[in-house]
Formats: C-alpha cells, sequence, structure tokens
C-alpha cells in the first residue's frame, strides 16, 4: 500500500507524490505531512506485507502436506488366497458367462479368496504392482500399489521409483456405483471425494468378468464379509 498524507483543506487522504487533492482539486500542502505521519504509513504498509508473505508461506506450507500425505504409500497387508482360489474363480466366471450367454441372465458367488487370487493373476495386465479387494456389508474396498518413473529421462537422477497407493471404498445399487470415499498414500478422499480415484479402477468389471459386454450387463453386486453375489441380464 502506498504513503498517503491528509489534505489540508479538506482532509480527504491522497498518495504521497500528488500536487492536488484528489477530493477537492486544492493545491496539496506538504508542510501537513508530518514525519510521525509518514513513518505511521510505511510500518502499516510494512505490516500488510508481512500478513500478505505468511499468508503465502502457510498456503505452500499446506500444498506441500498434502502432497506428502498423497505421496506417503499406505501399507497394504497380504490378502490370502491361493491358486485352489483363483482356479475356482476361473471355473465361476466361464460357468457364469455360459449361462449368461444362453438364458441372458445369471448370477455367481465368489469368496473373497477368490476374487483376490484372480485379482493378483491378473495384476500386469491391469496396470498395478499390487490389487486387493476387501468384502464388507454392502461395500468393497479396493487398494492398488503402481510404481511410477518421472524423471527416467533424466540421466543425471535415473529411473527413480514413486510408488503410489490408493484406495476405493464402493457400493453398487441399481445399476449405479455408489463412491463412498477413498484414498491417494494417506491423504483421506471422503464422500463424493473418492471419484477423484475411480479412473484407475474403471477397467476392473471388465477384467473380472472377461468381457466388456458383459460389464455393461452387469445389474446388481450384493456384498457380505465373505461372498461378493455379481448378477447379470440383458
Amino acid at each position: 500500500m502506498s504513503v498517503q498524507i491528509v489534505c489540508g483543506h479538506c482532509g480527504g487522504r491522497n498518495e504521497l507524490g500528488r500536487v492536488f487533492c484528489v477530493h477537492c482539486g486544492q493545491r496539496m500542502d506538504l508542510s501537513h505531512a508530518s514525519l510521525q505521519q509518514l513513518r505511521r504509513q510505511r510500518v502499516a504498509s510494512g505490516g500488510r506485507r508481512g500478513i500478505g508473505q505468511i499468508l503465502v508461506i502457510l498456503a505452500l506450507l499446506a500444498v506441500a502436506a498434502v502432497a506428502g500425505l498423497a505421496l506417503w504409500p499406505a501399507p497394504m497387508p497380504d490378502a490370502s488366497h491361493s491358486e485352489g482360489d483363483r482356479q475356482r474363480f476361473r471355473a465361476k466366471a466361464e460357468a457364469m458367462r455360459a449361462e449368461f450367454r444362453a438364458r441372458g441372465t445369471t448370477q455367481m458367488a465368489f469368496t473373497g479368496a477368490e476374487v483376490n487370487a484372480y485379482l493378483h493373476g491378473q495384476r500386469d495386465r491391469i496396470g498395478f504392482d499390487r490389487i486387493q479387494a476387501q468384502l464388507n456389508d454392502e461395500m468393497v474396498t479396493l487398494r492398488v500399489a503402481r510404481t511410477y518413473r518421472p524423471l527416467a529421462r533424466v540421466k543425471q537422477v535415473g529411473a527413480v521409483p514413486l510408488r503410489i497407493t490408493s484406495e476405493l471404498r464402493t457400493g453398487f445399487d441399481e445399476g449405479r456405483w455408489l463412491v463412498k470415499g477413498g484414498m491417494i498414500g494417506h491423504l483421506p478422499l471422503p464422500g463424493v471425494l473418492g471419484w477423484l480415484v475411480t479412473p484407475m479402477f474403471r477397467r476392473l468389471p471388465s477384467v473380472v468378468l472377461g468381457d466388456p459386454q458383459l460389464a455393461e450387463a452387469l445389474r446388481q453386486i450384493t456384498v457380505t464379509p465373505d461372498r461378493l453375489v455379481l448378477a447379470l441380464k440383458k
């Protein structure tokens, strides 16, 4: 903020350096601008600049904190599954596809171990280092980890790996996905903010069902802590 002086004729404030008052038009008399007044103006101006600088620093610290939480990978405990679980999932999925093509409708239940065994085998195809699903009442929590190398082309730095973890909590009702929250690293994404991570999981239905057309026919997903039931209908 610029230094101001008070007009000796009307009392209006003017920026220092004006010859005539912007309020009354009279010639300014700098003798009314005491040294103490000019000092007070400089202190006030400096204080405002100091507050602005503090606000900028606080904003930068907030951005750094958000980025730090997002880039801090969350732990992913191992999901229990076996080769037998993967084979059972594939057999059930093939039976479900055959019945759907024959009748136009089908329903099949999978255990959490079967789902995780199949996802584990498909992680390279989907593009994740790790992927797992946790079944809860009317909700599936999907967790993934992916490694990026954003500086791979910088020779001085090299291919430094950057591991990002994401989480999506979602349900399903009448053919619609209901996002209930998510997480990037340790950064929580409550409620609808979970949609920020949905692009990472968009391919999962077609991968699990083995056919994009079957994914479009998905009408209902019923979830319990030990079962995932898929219902398809043309």
